[in-house]
């Protein structure tokens, strides 16, 4: 059962229990004023009694007919009237009926009796003279000051049960709005997808009560605690997967790289070999040493050589990564050119790690571009920053990763593994540099690559802007 629900059927029992208590009320007021109604009729009758005995017995009857005028002054008297033993009427407020005899009067009991009806409350009293009883007093009342009385009494409990009420819908509403629905809200929101990803802060309106947005705030910290938990034990798995694999890995791809590094070393001994060869021979036994470092780095992820820094041209590392990527793009038919807006920018890091950096971003985007799309590398300086831009035209990043990125094997794409863009951030830290990506519009991505200048090249720089 709901929260709400319980508080509905709260509520409901609550005004269950107001309402019996009502007519409870109402019914022991009822009966109260009846008894307080009867008992002054029986007083009133029993004081006509005695105040008859001894004109009955000396037999003025005019003293008789003052004693029962004398009690219409009393308010709610209808009648009063005295009766002799013989059922006569001998004295009554309405002069009328004086002297009539009264029907089935020696049948009635001859004790104090209270009768009544709807409108009236009549009581007898008799009138005794030792152990003779000489006749009996009547008073009638009016009943209809019980009914005011009871009216009143009826408009005053219903007008206390309407506040009561209108007090309790009041709070009612009041805790729905400050508590069970600023609760369900926080409910809502605590439900989370099977990938465990957080679906939103919880939002409450304005005017919630304090503690609701304590426990939500509460709430949204342990959350958020939590998915950061979560993503570093991630983050923790892969790396113990990335260093399980690594180690197989680098002794399958190092023995493919030594034969390689053979080969053109004995194609660079045979005579005929051209200077154009030549030079082509020393990009691949250069690229060969690069990807041996790379297997070394791989099997220690996050810990990279740094002894190898030096200070080198941009514009240089860019001409070479250029002459590496140029014909797997004109393969694919993708446009791909290199602007250099700040000639003459260097910074100080390791060559052959920025060289990776630029290598593995130009080739994400020529693997998401299609046929006749087209890549742009831009160059320029920004204070003691070098700014490296990469804007493609390809299929652009999933929004559904797009913030996990960076992340190890994190990728779009089906055969790839995921280190490259993780590798590219590490490499960057090292030289206190950073990379960001974001979607283009229409399409395509931007990836924006920022490193430290030079010291002698940020002076320069600085002296320009």
């Amino acid at each position: 059962m709901s929260l709400q629900t319980k508080v509905t059927v709260a509520f409901l029992a609550f005004f269950s229990i107001v309402l019996l208590h009502g007519v409870y009320t109402l019914v022991g007021q009822r009966r109260l004023l009846q008894n307080e109604t009867r008992e002054r009729a029986l007083v009133l009758a029993s004081m006509l009694a005695e105040m008859s005995l001894d004109p009955l017995l000396s037999g003025h009857f005019d003293r008789l007919e003052r004693q029962v005028d004398s009690l219409e002054a009393h308010s709610g008297v209808l009648f009063a009237r005295i009766i002799n033993r013989n059922g006569r009427i001998v004295a009554d407020t309405n002069r009328g009926n004086q002297g009539w005899i009264r029907t089935g009067f020696a049948e009635e009991s001859p004790l104090f009796r209270l009768s009544s009806n709807s409108k009236s409350l009549n009581a007898r009293a008799p009138i005794v003279f030792g152990t003779t009883v000489l006749g009996y007093a009547e008073v009638d009342l009016s009943l209809d000051f019980l009914n005011r009385r009871l009216g009143q009494t009826s408009f005053v409990l219903i007008l206390a049960l309407i506040a009561l009420i209108a007090v309790a819908v009041a709070f009612g509403l009041y805790l729905h709005i400050q508590v069970l629905r600023p609760l369900q809200r926080v409910s809502d929101t605590l439900i989370t997808d099977e990938t465990r990803e957080i679906t939103g802060l919880i939002h409450l309106r304005r005017g919630v009560a304090r503690e609701i947005r304590t426990v939500a705030s509460a709430i949204d910290s342990m959350r958020s605690r939590l998915e950061t938990y979560y993503r570093e034990e991630q983050a923790v798995q892969r790396l113990r997967t990335l260093g399980e694999i690594s180690v197989s890995l680098a002794h399958e791809i190092r023995n493919p790289l030594e034969a390689v590094s053979g080969a053109v070393e004995m194609i660079r001994r045979a005579p005929e070999t051209s200077e154009h060869q030549e030079k082509f021979l020393a990009i691949i036994r250069e690229e060969v040493d690069v990807l041996n470092r790379y297997v070394s780095e791989f099997t220690q992820y996050g810990r990279f050589d740094l002894a190898s820094e030096t200070i080198f041209a941009l514009d240089d590392l860019v001409e070479d990564v250029m002459v590496l990527v140029t014909p797997l793009a004109q393969q694919q038919a993708i446009h791909l050119r290199a602007e250099r807006s700040d000639p003459g920018l260097t910074i100080c890091a390791s060559r052959s790690h920025i060289k990776r950096v630029l290598v593995n971003v130009l080739m994400n985007a020529i693997e998401a571009c299609s046929q006749g799309d087209g890549i742009e590398l831009r160059t320029a300086g920004d204070c003691d920053i070098a700014v490296i831009t990469v804007d493609d035209s390809g299929s652009g990043v999933p929004e559904a990763i797009i913030d996990h990125v960076f992340d190890p094997f994190v990728s779009s794409r089906d055969h790839g593994l995921g280190l490259g863009l993780a590798l590219c951030r590490s490499l960057l830290e090292c030289y206190n540099g950073s990379i960001s990506l974001q979607n283009r519009d229409p399409q395509g991505v931007r990836v924006c690559i920022r490193i430290p200048l030079s010291t002698s090249n940020a002076s320069s720089q600085g002296l320009v802007l």
